[in-house]
């Protein structure tokens, strides 16, 4: 990090030259998240103005945590292992989370994106892996408690504001889902059976059905981290399933490979091999006439070689144990600092 700084100081003392594009997440085993929280007016505001250098140096604009802080949630497990699941092979498919979505679920359209998205498997299973909880995540009632409004400040700058629409099944744009954080710091997450994924609760001070109205992942937020297979692995003892860049979501390893959940369709409900469908649940226009129903889809566990992702990769993990904010001063100390060493 020290280094860096220097780069950094370096490049801004360099004639006002612009500085050297820097990689969003800096360093390797840390967390990174985003700063911000919704109000009690459900408003959102990220505010960045007392980071002067944020748009030169983006990373001092995250919260911090070193995945080394984090303790491996089960006894004596260590990343050497041969083999670790999140969840077990056994009785996966029993798992609440694992089950398809019904035919009123798929009719909303926001529970498809947040099961094809990968957002539903990794909320289910790392409360599972880590809670023994057993309860499919109900999408509804996050976009119940979604933002009116979301402003992004910054020093000398106009405000970014966004007025968000009441969230219904029907109108969730996958833009939305950068809020989603935001969302669970500050209202956590329920189970389908207090709040089912068919409509967007009004009442969110008792259960639409006939579950137990706890809140799960409550302070918790998205970390961004970037590392190698290794990295992962910490992660995934320590904080949970891990969902990539490209969207794979991991809950575990077994020798050479990655343990994955993938969506795949029932048995019976398998895609014609001669017309199949051209888009998944996600693209799916239940409402519109000649659009045709795609197939129902369940997560089950799959493989893949951990050789697929080499050298650095970044990837997402939700966890509520985060430092505060990395100072600008030590940067601005270390631009002010050089010029007498530099004499």
């Amino acid at each position: 990090m020290a280094f860096t700084l220097l780069v950094v100081a370096l490049a801004l003392l360099n004639n006002g030259q612009d500085a050297p594009e820097q990689l969003v997440l800096d360093e390797e085993g840390i967390l990174y998240y985003k700063t911000g929280e919704i109000d009690k007016n459900n408003e959102l505001l990220q505010d960045y103005r007392k980071y002067e250098i944020l748009e030169k140096v983006p990373f001092l604009g995250y919260k911090e945590y070193k995945i080394s802080k984090g303790k491996p949630f089960r006894d004596g497990t260590a990343i050497t292992d041969a083999s670790f699941y999140l969840v077990q092979e056994t009785g996966f498919e029993t798992r609440k989370t694992s089950a398809a979505l019904t035919t009123d679920e798929k009719a909303c359209k926001a529970v498809k994106y947040f099961h094809s998205s990968g957002i539903y498997a990794q909320l289910g299973y790392s409360l599972y892996g880590k809670d023994n909880v057993d309860v499919a995540p109900s999408i509804t009632y996050l976009l119940a408690n979604y933002p009116t409004k979301a402003t992004f400040k910054e020093l000398n700058k106009t405000d970014v504001v966004t007025v968000l629409p009441a969230l219904t099944c029907g109108n969730y744009l996958a833009e939305y889902t950068q809020y989603l954080e935001f969302v669970l710091y500050k209202a956590g997450f329920t189970g389908a059976d207090c709040y089912p994924n068919t409509i967007i609760p009004t009442d969110l001070t008792v259960c639409s059905n006939t579950g137990t109205n706890k809140k799960y992942f409550q302070n918790f937020k998205e970390a961004a981290f970037k590392g190698n297979s290794d990295t992962i692995k910490d992660v995934l003892i320590r904080y949970g399933a891990v969902r990539l860049y490209d969207g794979t979501v991991i809950v575990g390893w077994d020798g050479a490979d990655w343990v994955t959940v993938i969506e795949k369709p029932i048995p019976g409900d398998e895609p014609d091999p001669v017309d199949p469908p051209v888009e998944r649940n996600v693209e799916e226009e239940p409402d519109v006439p000649d659009v045709p129903d795609l197939n129902t889809y369940q997560y089950v566990l799959d493989k893949k070689p951990i050789s697929t992702y080499t050298g650095v990769v970044q990837g997402f993990v939700y966890n509520n144990g985060f430092t505060a904010l990395r100072a600008a001063l030590g940067l601005i100390a270390a631009v002010l600092v050089l010029p007498a060493l530099l004499l």
